[in-house]
């Protein structure tokens, strides 16, 4: 733009009104050119900055309202610290009520919002580079309950924006936001109100089928204080009648999961016919709780029955080169014995056998 001139009048400071076709009914709208503002000044194609630290105003505009926070476009510069010491960091700030990041200002008492661009902030006591920022920020209307800075709802950082190499770290963040309202939402229709993933103070939630593909896969909950807890939350059966299921796959095969529904629970062999191999059914007490095993049973080690571990006479028996008939009966009381202890055992676990006259 050439500097003679104000900007309302080469932007022709258009005010749009209803002609008269639009009174008759027709569609359109005429303009008419209002008159030059007193206190309008030429905008200048090239605004510069007397001293480093000091305050630019580059554009204003005024709202006719009083009290209204005005839109400002500052520029200023900062020095930087730590090992960035020597240099400055420049900024561009526009936005209702601008003035409160770029120039301290308190302003008008009313909220601000902002953008700003900074070119060359050394981060010392964080990263320890040089970088250039993008935000968007907000102050409350008095700029000291919510200062400037305080509050970027949207903001990122390149590191080592001052070096010509081809990888770059790049910092982003989004502020939601103290209060329980607050959400970062990613919708399929804004319209439509379909959202399919959202960050809140309460937790995630995601609407839409998730899948972790990173190395490793894994999924590690860990809480600093309390317990961990993985819950299945289902408002009703699904297919086959299930609440819930936790399947595992050999790459696109399927191979096991197991699987709730309301009566019970299953180990399912999905490689079989989907078979359960161990059915889990609850019950109040010890003697009505049910699980069923439907395969072999191999135990390494020691089992116990109704919280204890059984004992059968192993021990060999050494009999004397020629026993007496009072040893022989005594033994043979022995083996009866042990083997009315083995049957008590197998009939303690549920195994027991129809005897025949």
């Amino acid at each position: 733009m050439s500097p003679g001139g104000s900007l309302q009048t080469r932007r022709g400071r258009r005010q749009f009104i209803r002609g008269a076709a639009a009174a008759a009914g027709a569609t359109g709208f005429a303009f008419t050119r209002l008159p030059e503002p007193a206190d309008a000044a030429p905008l200048q194609n090239v605004v510069r900055q007397v001293a480093e630290t000091i305050s630019t105003l580059v554009f204003e505009v005024l709202p006719a309202t009083s009290g209204v926070a005005p839109f400002e476009v500052y520029m200023n510069s900062y020095p930087n610290e730590g090992a960035g010491h020597g240099t400055y960091n420049r900024g561009m700030w526009f936005g209702w009520n601008g003035g409160h990041y770029a120039a301290r200002d308190p302003g008008e008492a009313t909220a601000g919002v902002y953008m700003g661009f900074e070119d060359h902030y050394y981060d010392a006591g964080g990263d320890e580079t040089f970088g250039v920022e993008w935000y968007t920020g907000y102050t409350s209307p008095d700029a000291t309950a919510v200062k400037p800075g305080d509050l970027r709802p949207l903001y990122w950082r390149v590191l080592e924006s001052d070096t010509d190499t081809t990888t770059k770290s790049v910092f982003v963040v989004t502020d939601i936001g103290s209060a329980g309202k607050g959400a970062f939402a990613v919708y399929g229709s804004v319209r439509a109100n379909r959202q399919l993933f959202a960050i809140t103070n309460r937790g995630i939630y995601a609407h839409v089928p998730t899948r972790f593909t990173a190395p490793g896969g894994s999924i590690q909950v860990a809480p600093t204080t309390g317990y961990a807890q993985i819950e299945l939350v289902a408002p009703g059966p699904g297919p086959g009648g299930h609440h819930g299921v936790i399947a595992w796959r050999d790459g696109s095969a399927p191979a096991w999961s197991i699987a709730g529904t309301t009566g019970s629970w299953a180990v399912r062999d999905a490689v079989n016919g989907d078979r359960a191999q161990v059915s889990l059914t609850p019950g109040p007490s010890d003697s009505t709780a049910q699980t069923t095993l439907h395969s072999n049973l191999s135990v390494k080690g020691k089992f116990g029955v109704n919280g204890a571990t059984p004992k059968v006479r192993a021990a060999a028996i050494a009999a004397p080169a020629e026993p007496s008939l009072a040893y022989s009966q005594a033994e043979l009381q022995s083996m009866v014995e042990a083997v009315n202890d083995i049957r008590k055992v197998l009939a303690d676990v549920g195994l027991t056998h129809a005897e025949t006259a």
